[in-house]
Parts: structure tokens; sequence; C-alpha cells
């Protein structure tokens, strides 16, 4: 039923591949992959098959936040200028807090007209920023909820600011390898990563290679 459940999606939502795990009482009762990790060499999706997680890796960096909470090292209600320098006038009220629950009121940079242009350059952290620091707050800090993405790349530079290590050193020591997430690593398309799966788009509702994407965009 599983199966059959998957293959349909996979169906109407033209997915060319997908890894499933099932887990109940900590116990895995399927870990299976489905269609293709890459189209155009027919490599099969697998158990072992490695994505991109995008977004979902907000999850790790609000992780490590809280582990800099439960040390004392940072507080949610300490502002973010606190730590961070330079950053606008209208942002120096913006706690921790309003930023790792997207209540700032922070622009999101991905927002900018022209972001989707920019999207393939290696821009700098400061050139990011720049995006959204000359915009009016969309809301005061705390009033409302708005998914936003510079409020974790602000805490992508706290991290690295209050540690002094790199983003990914950290998860690295932090997280992934005390969970034993081997997998599991920054992603850089210029790196070697066994197992990774090619990155597909629907485009007039025919799939497409994803286009370049920079990292240095995303953090």
């Amino acid at each position: 039923m599983i199966d059959d459940y998957i293959r349909a999606a996979m169906t109407q939502n033209q997915i060319p591949g997908l890894s499933v795990a099932v887990v109940q009482e900590g116990e895995p009762v399927l870990v299976k992959g489905y269609g293709l990790a890459n189209i155009e060499h027919s490599v099969p999706a697998t158990e072992h098959t490695v994505y991109e997680i995008a977004s979902v890796g907000k999850t790790f960096t609000a992780t490590a936040i809280m582990i800099l909470v439960e040390q004392r090292i940072i507080l949610l209600e300490d502002a973010i200028a606190d730590y961070l320098d330079c950053l606008p006038l209208t942002w120096q009220n913006v706690t921790i807090g309003h930023i790792l629950s997207h209540q700032s009121g922070i622009p999101s940079y991905t927002d900018a007209p022209n972001y989707w242009e920019i999207t393939h350059l290696n821009l700098s952290k400061s050139e990011i920023l720049a995006l959204v620091t000359h915009l009016p707050l969309k809301f005061q800090p705390g009033e409302f909820s708005a998914y936003d993405n510079t409020d974790y790349y602000l805490l992508g530079l706290l991290l690295e600011k209050v540690t002094g290590q790199s983003y990914e050193d950290l998860l690295q020591e932090r997280i992934f390898a005390p969970l034993g997430m081997n997998a599991t690593v920054i992603n850089n398309p210029s790196d070697i990563v066994p197992n990774r799966s090619a990155g597909y788009r629907l485009l007039n509702s025919k799939l497409v290679n994803k286009p370049y994407y920079s990292p240095s965009v995303t953090y």
C-alpha cells in the first residue's frame, strides 16, 4: 500500500525520485528509494541517496542557537545588534527570539526584486544583507509572524561571531558528529558528495535540470 501511494504521488507531482524511511518506536520498518536520483544516467534512488534539503537546514540553525542558549552563552532576549555590527537603526530592538521565531519584521532578502537574477553569483554576506538593510520593517518586532530568510541568515552570522567557528564546522561538531549524521554536509555544488542526487525543477510542466545556485546566497 505504501508503494502504491508513493508511486501515485510521484506520478501526480512529476517527482523523479525520492527516499522514504518509516520509523516505528525508534525502529525502521521501511527504508527504501523510489524512482531515479539521476535521470540522465538512470541512477536509481536508494536509501543512501543524498538530497539537498534547502530550508530544512533552518532546523539545524535553530538547534545550534538553542545549544548556545542552554549554555547561557546567549539569551533569547538579547538584541541581535549586541552581537552584529553595522545593522540598521530599525533593527536595533530586534531580539534573537524574534529572529528565531520569524517575528522580527525584517524584510526577507529572497523577496528582493533582483534576487533570482543574482543567485548564481558568489556574494559576500554584506552584499546579501544590503538587499534589505535600506528597507523599512514590515511590522514591529513581535507583532506578527512572517517566514523570513534574512532572519536565519542573521542567525548564521551570530553563530559564527559568538563561537569563532564557521557555520559548517559548528554544525559538524555540535550536531552532525554527535548524532552520527555521516551523510549530512553543508551544500556546495563543487564538492564531491557520494550518492548525491541530481536536482530538477518543473518548467512549463516539463522536468529540466535545475540552474546553478551559489551556496553563498543561502549561507
